[in-house]
């Protein structure tokens, strides 16, 4: 067991690592909840370093017990891997960018819009 174990931290380290070069956003999914609290994967920026997290919390909490999926054990690692979270969340970061650059374009193009307009106005004396 000791030998898969060390295969799906290095996977996951080179998840993380792949992840890096492509997301600087905060994202997260839903792991499990229950009586008010609710435990999060998520990908964000944890001393300074982007990396996979485990966030757990009452669902008000302000201040939920985070820390890196690599610090936790092997049995919390093995439930995410094998739950298919990872891929989860990576879909979702992929689908968050997406969502996230449309409306910044669709902002763009009426921001320019609006530019022209002005400068219309401006010609027009207005």
């Amino acid at each position: 067991m000791d030998a898969i174990d060390k295969e799906i931290m290095d996977e996951i380290r080179r998840v993380e690592e792949l992840m890096r070069g492509h997301f600087n956003a905060r994202t997260s999914i839903e792991v499990s909840s229950g009586d008010g609290w609710v435990e999060f994967l998520a990908f964000g920026k944890y001393e300074g370093r982007w990396q996979f997290l485990i966030v757990v919390g009452m669902v008000d909490d302000d201040e939920p017990d985070t820390r890196p999926l690599l610090a936790h054990g092997r049995e919390k690692r093995a439930e995410v891997v094998a739950g298919g979270y990872i891929r989860k969340l990576v879909m979702h970061a992929v689908e968050q960018y997406q969502r996230e650059m449309s409306e910044r374009a669709a902002g763009l193009t009426d921001l320019r819009r609006l530019v022209a307009e002005l400068a219309s106005a401006g010609k027009a004396g207005v």
